[in-house]
C-alpha cells in the first residue's frame, strides 16, 4: 500500500535527513543560491538571473591538458568538448552520478564565474525514486547516498580550487517541475508531473489539497534515449552512417538540435524525429496511466505537466478535452527553477522551526 510523505516521515524530523547546515548556520541568512540538476544527458545550473548546460560527458586526460579539470587524483575533460574526441564516457547509473557530482558542481561554477565563500547554498536533484529510498534510509538512521552526497558538496576541490557551501538541499526530480508551473499558476485538485529526461521518466502526482507528493515513480531507460536507439538510429543507418558508432550523448545532441553533419551538407531529421517521437510519447503515456491505475487506484488527476528536455518535442502535439495539459517553458530547465523556489522558501523560514519535509508543502508550524 502506497504511503504519503506525512506517513514515511513523521513531521519531529523535519528536513534534516536530505539537507544539511554548517554549525552556526541560522535558516533565513540572506545568501545566494546555487542550482546544478545533474541528469543523464546534461548538468542543468542556475545562479542568480544566469544559466547554463553541460553535457553530462567526460574524459580523463593529462592534467595539463587545456581546459581540464582536476578533481581527486585525476583530470578530466568534460562537456561538449568531451563529446569531440574517442575514450570519452557519459554517465550512466546513479551511483555513477553520486560520484561525479562535485566534478560537474565544480564546472557549472566555473562555466557561471560564480564563487561561493561558505555562506551560500547548493541545491541537487536526484532521480525521485532513489531519492526517495534513500530518505527512508536516512529516517531510520541507515546509511545512505543522501548523507554522503551532501557530505561531498559541503566542501570539495576541483582544480585546486576550494568550494565550501554553508549548507545543501537535495530534492527530488520531478518535485522541481511542479513547482515550477505552481510558481504561475493556481493549484487546483491532483497535478500529474511527467519529467521526460535522457534517461529516465520520473512522474510525481501532487496533492493541492494535502500539499505533497502523493506517489511517484522513475522509470529508467525509458526517456529519450530509447526513442533514439529504437526508430532513430536506423534512419541514420539508412542515411548513410551505418558505419559511425553513436554514443547515447551523441544520439540525445541529434534530437535535440534536429541535425546532423555529412560532409559538407547539414542533413534536417526534424521530419523524421517528428515521426518516430508519436510512437514513443503514445507508448509512454499508457505506460505512466497503466502504473497510476495499479498503484494508486481512484486517485483522479485535474492537470498534467510535462517538463524536462523531451517535452521540448510535445509542443502544440498534445491536447486533451479531459484534463488542462501544460508544458513548461524551458523545459530541461524546470526541475532547477523549481529547486530554487523551494530552497528559496526553505531560506525564508527565517526563526520559525520548520517540521515539514520536502515532498510536503505543508506550512511550517509557528511554536
Amino acid at each position: 500500500m502506497h504511503r504519503n510523505v506525512s506517513e514515511t516521515f513523521p513531521k519531529r524530523f523535519g528536513v534534516t535527513p536530505f539537507s544539511i547546515y554548517t554549525k552556526g548556520q541560522k535558516r533565513g541568512a540572506k545568501v545566494s543560491i546555487f542550482v546544478v540538476d545533474l541528469g543523464f544527458s546534461s548538468a542543468k545550473w542556475l545562479h542568480e538571473t544566469s544559466q547554463g548546460l553541460v553535457a553530462s560527458c567526460y574524459r580523463k586526460t593529462k592534467e595539463d591538458s587545456s581546459g581540464s579539470y582536476k578533481f581527486g587524483e585525476d583530470s578530466y575533460i568534460v562537456g561538449e568538448r568531451a563529446l569531440l574526441e574517442t575514450g570519452s564516457h557519459y554517465i550512466r547509473t546513479v551511483e555513477e552520478l553520486l560520484d561525479m557530482y562535485p566534478l560537474f558542481v565544480g564546472v557549472c561554477l566555473n562555466k557561471a564565474d560564480a564563487y561561493c565563500n561558505g555562506k551560500d547554498t547548493l541545491v541537487v536533484g536526484l532521480p525521485y525514486e532513489h531519492w526517495k529510498a534513500e530518505t527512508e534510509k536516512a529516517y531510520k538512521r541507515k546509511p545512505n547516498s543522501l548523507t554522503r552526497l551532501t557530505n561531498d558538496l559541503m566542501s570539495f576541490e576541483v582544480n585546486s580550487k576550494a568550494h565550501q557551501f554553508s549548507q545543501v538541499f537535495v530534492y527530488p526530480q520531478g518535485l522541481g517541475g511542479v513547482k515550477a508551473y505552481l510558481a504561475n499558476n493556481e493549484c487546483k485538485g491532483n497535478i500529474l508531473g511527467i519529467d521526460i529526461g535522457f534517461n529516465t521518466v520520473i512522474y510525481t502526482l501532487y496533492s493541492c489539497e494535502e500539499k505533497e507528493i502523493l506517489t511517484g515513480k522513475t522509470f529508467y531507460k525509458k526517456g529519450i534515449h530509447e526513442m533514439a536507439v529504437s526508430n532513430l538510429l536506423p534512419i541514420l543507418r539508412e542515411k548513410g552512417f551505418s558505419g559511425k558508432s553513436f554514443t547515447p550523448i551523441e544520439l540525445n545532441h541529434v534530437i535535440r538540435t534536429g541535425f546532423i553533419q555529412s560532409g559538407f551538407d547539414k542533413i534536417d531529421l526534424t521530419p523524421e524525429i517528428r515521426e518516430v517521437s508519436e510512437g514513443y510519447f503514445a507508448n509512454l503515456l499508457q505506460l505512466i496511466i497503466g502504473d497510476l491505475k495499479a498503484h494508486s487506484g481512484v486517485i483522479t488527476f485535474d492537470t498534467i505537466v510535462f517538463f524536462g528536455g523531451g517535452a521540448r518535442m510535445l509542443t502544440n502535439r498534445v491536447k486533451s478535452d479531459k484534463v488542462k495539459i501544460e508544458i513548461l517553458p524551458q523545459p530541461e530547465f524546470a526541475n532547477a527553477l523549481g529547486f530554487r523556489i523551494k530552497a528559496q522558501e526553505m531560506l525564508n523560514l527565517s526563526s520559525k522551526t520548520c517540521q515539514s519535509s520536502v515532498e510536503s508543502e505543508k506550512p511550517c508550524s509557528s511554536g
